[in-house]
């Protein structure tokens, strides 16, 4: 080995001793000693205190006997830390709220317990538990202390619960402690989603979650139906929040603006073109007039009345002498009638029935008019004797305006009803008969029948001793005698009947018509 050699070893052996020496290495401790403990093998604890409240804390171990060497705070104004040795416990006095730390040393100097200590002005635990009490029911939420606030942090699965989530946030004795983190679970999201749909019922429209909100899309029949699909999903959210963003915060390179978004409900209806209005349908109205009378007369009388006619003639007075004297012309006789008795008796019955039916066919809210009048020649004589003929009009008049109501078979009727008959004639002038009905509505189902008028008379006269059987009475009757009793009764009932229906087109409802003349389909 040359000298050279050595000289290297022996100088690189100095600068290794050198580098030992600066890094403190120390040397192995004696066989049956303790080994030192460092702070990375201290224990390490976070220490929650009420500013005004004392609190005690139990040590493992005997700290050293230099209170103040041994118990460190960083900072000294926020507490105040005093050690027990009977009961070895260290007793914390707060003072003022802030964050510190407190190192406490063992009797061989040794860093044992490193606590990361807060100072709140409030009692953090107790309102943590009055929060999991009043919250209990709520499930997916989790309250835990961090530093000097109360986390709520979760997600709710039944949207409603945010009701009473946000009712006991807002009182002030949690405000400026708790920090919300609470929102909606996407299953939870969902499942309101498909309620909505459910609730919403109508084929054309679907609800789903878009990145937090509800997407409501499809196609309405109006504007009308549109807003209650809206309503009915703006119905079911109750105590939702919209996300936001706050503006408050460090500054960064980046603009944060607020989303626009003021409704959870996001509407994609779309309405439809307004379908063509259809055309009004065709109504039959059938009108059936029916009028029943009965007519009963009997008349019994007795009379005798003999009167005397005169032939010839006597005169009798004073002649142009002064004297009396009489004269005759003819034969003096008499003639004496109706020297018999007569005795009349006559009873008559008759009956009558009318039946008139109109059919019309008018599409629903127009007018139809109809009419069917006869002319009936009838012979009366005047005061002189002599006979002439008057016309009389007799026959149904209906007016009628029908409209369907609706989708509805109901049939909504103006009607105005006139008939005029001929009932006979009294002496030489005839009986008219007449009947009318009016209403400005009426509301018949199609194809049922309703008797809309019906009206029942009833006359009956007696009469005694009235003009005698037989003729005139004699002009010089000698005694009259005269009993007679004259019974008549009469009754008359007036019914009308409306039928509407509705009818597909004109030609289909008169099918009927057509079998009755022999009318075949081509």
């Amino acid at each position: 080995m040359t000298h050279w050699t050595r000289f290297f070893r022996l100088l690189l052996c100095l600068i290794l001793l050198h580098v030992v020496s600066g890094t403190g290495v120390q040397a192995a401790p004696p066989k049956g000693s303790a080994k030192p403990i460092g702070e990375r093998a201290a224990t390490k604890q976070e220490l929650l205190l009420i500013a005004g409240i004392q609190q005690t804390l139990d040590l493992n171990f005997e700290p050293c006997s230099a209170t103040v060497e041994c118990i460190r705070v960083a900072n000294k104004q926020m507490l105040e830390v005093q050690y027990s040795k009977d009961k070895r416990q260290l007793i914390f006095t707060p003072v003022k709220p802030g964050e510190t730390t407190i190192v406490v040393r063992d009797e061989k100097g040794d860093i044992r317990l490193i606590l990361k200590t807060i100072v709140s002005n409030n009692n953090l635990k107790r309102r943590a538990a009055e929060l999991r009490e009043l919250l209990q029911d709520i499930e997916g939420v989790t309250i835990r202390v961090m530093a000097d606030k109360l986390i709520v942090d979760g997600e709710v699965v039944v949207i409603s619960d945010l009701n009473r989530l946000y009712a006991v946030l807002s009182d002030e004795s949690y405000k400026g402690i708790v920090l919300n983190l609470v929102g909606v679970s996407p299953v939870g999201m969902q499942i309101m989603a498909e309620r909505m749909q459910a609730e919403i019922n109508k084929p054309n429209i679907k609800v789903r979650v878009f990145n937090g909100l509800f997407l409501v899309e499809g196609q309405a029949d109006s504007e009308g139906e549109k807003g209650t699909i809206l309503n009915i999903a703006r119905s079911m959210l109750t105590g939702f929040i919209l996300p936001t963003y706050s503006l408050d915060g460090p500054r960064s390179p980046y603009e944060v603006r607020k989303p626009k978004v003021g409704d959870p409900i996001v509407e994609r209806i779309t309405v439809a073109q307004a379908k063509p209005k259809p055309p009004e349908k065709m109504l039959r109205i059938t009108i059936d007039f029916v009028e029943l009378s009965k007519d009963y007369l009997r008349n019994f009388g007795f009379s005798w009345i003999p009167s005397l006619d005169t032939g010839g003639s006597v005169s009798f007075g004073q002649s142009t002498t002064g004297g009396v004297t009489s004269a005759g012309s003819g034969s003096l006789s008499g003639t004496i009638g109706n020297l018999f008795p007569k005795l009349a008796s006559a009873q008559n019955a008759g009956y009558a029935r009318i039946l008139e039916e109109s059919v019309m066919i008018v599409k629903s809210g127009q007018r139809a008019h109809f009419n069917r009048k006869l002319e009936v020649p009838i012979q009366t004589v005047n005061d002189k004797g002599q006979p002439s003929f008057n016309k009389v009009e007799i026959g149904p008049e209906i007016d009628v305006i029908p409209k369907v109501v609706g989708s509805t078979e109901d049939i909504d009727m103006k009607i105005d009803f006139g008939y005029k008959g001929f009932a006979g004639k009294q002496g030489s002038l005839p009986i008219i008969l007449g009947h009318g009905y009016k209403a400005d509505s009426i509301i018949i189902k199609s194809g049922e029948s309703a008797a809309i008028v019906n009206a029942i008379s009833n006359a009956i006269s007696t009469a005694f001793n009235k003009d005698p059987p037989g003729g005139q009475v004699p002009t010089n009757p000698l005694f009259t005698l005269l009993r007679s009793k004259a019974f008549q009764k009469s009754k008359s009932q007036f019914v009308v009947f409306l039928t509407p229906q509705i009818l597909e087109n004109s030609s289909a409802g008169t099918e009927d018509i057509k079998h009755k003349y022999g009318m075949k389909k081509k």
